[in-house]
């Protein structure tokens, strides 16, 4: 599994293509998550918290606590073996971590390869001119975000 980042678009642009450069329609996720989501329709994050809608017991297994979180987890396959591996792995190497440790740092850091939202064509009718300046990736080149996650 990689841990690259991309710009997803929540709602695909296939079927929206007015929105394909408006920063409330990107958002970052990893590359085999925007793959496997393509163009589907899932609940944003913005509207709801998701750890309301799924939870992670000690072993990696993810459970749906609502009709949301079972639509969330079916369409990214998040109950896939190899996931719950995952999972269960980044658990085990955070209760092992020191704070600090490189290792947690790898499990809990930004990636150094955030997508750079400026190199992007800009929007016309950007409803958020500024909200470069509030990525990821601009925050962290200037030293404003945490180191974990």
């Amino acid at each position: 599994m990689s841990r690259d980042f991309q710009i997803d678009h929540f709602l695909p642009k296939s079927d929206h293509p007015d929105v394909e450069r408006d920063y409330d329609n990107l958002v970052y996720a990893c590359s085999e998550c925007n793959g496997t989501k393509a163009t589907k329709y899932l609940p944003s994050p913005e509207s709801i918290a998701y750890g309301e809608c799924m939870r992670v017991d000690e072993n990696g297994e993810i459970h749906a606590l609502n009709e949301r979180g079972k639509t969330i987890i079916e369409a990214l396959y998040l109950d896939a073996g190899e996931y719950t591996l995952l999972r269960r792995r980044i658990i085990e190497t955070i209760a092992d971590a020191q704070l600090g440790s490189k290792t947690l740092k790898w499990c809990l850091g930004y990636p150094d390869d955030l997508p750079n939202l400026s190199t992007e064509k800009k929007p016309k009718n950007n409803k958020r001119r500024n909200g470069i300046h509030k990525s990821h990736y601009e925050r962290k080149s200037r030293d404003e975000l945490p180191e974990y996650y």
